[in-house]
């Protein structure tokens, strides 16, 4: 399945995290034929770990979970890094708002994230804390 197919690269989204951030990679015991391509997938991934990796730039963790939940496949992106404040989370799909420098970011990659998963039938959660960190968890319709 598509969900698979993204773990089979999970070495090129190890490539996205420095030295000093251990990243590790927990898939699903069983395959989770989720309504969605691999390259969806990927782009989503990508997405979260690079925001992962900006939010853990003194070191940390970042963790890529897969697994089931009811009827739906779970992708989970967790880092150990800096948190956003309530006001910051509540902004963070609106396109082209971001917390990142001048010419660092866009601000247009959680809101495409979140428009991908929409439309997937999909449903996309945040939880965060300021210092301990930020959990994207995704769940997507399994084909049946």
């Amino acid at each position: 399945g598509a969900v698979e197919q993204v773990l089979g690269q999970a070495q090129l989204l190890r490539t996205l995290v420095p030295r000093g951030v251990s990243f590790e990679v927990i898939p699903a015991p069983d395959p989770l034929p989720v309504r969605a391509r691999s390259t969806f997938l990927g782009q989503v991934l990508v997405n979260l770990v690079s925001n992962a990796r900006d939010a853990t730039p003194s070191g940390g963790r970042i963790t890529l979970k897969v697994g089931r939940a009811g009827q739906g496949g779970v992708l989970e992106v967790a880092d150990t890094g800096c948190g956003m404040t309530p006001d910051v989370q509540a902004r963070i799909f609106e396109p082209f708002f971001t917390t990142k420098s001048a010419g660092a970011g866009t601000g247009l990659g959680l809101s495409a994230v979140q428009s991908l998963v929409e439309e997937l039938g999909g449903d996309l959660e945040v939880r965060s804390q300021v210092g301990a960190g930020t959990t994207f968890r995704l769940t997507l319709p399994l084909v049946t």
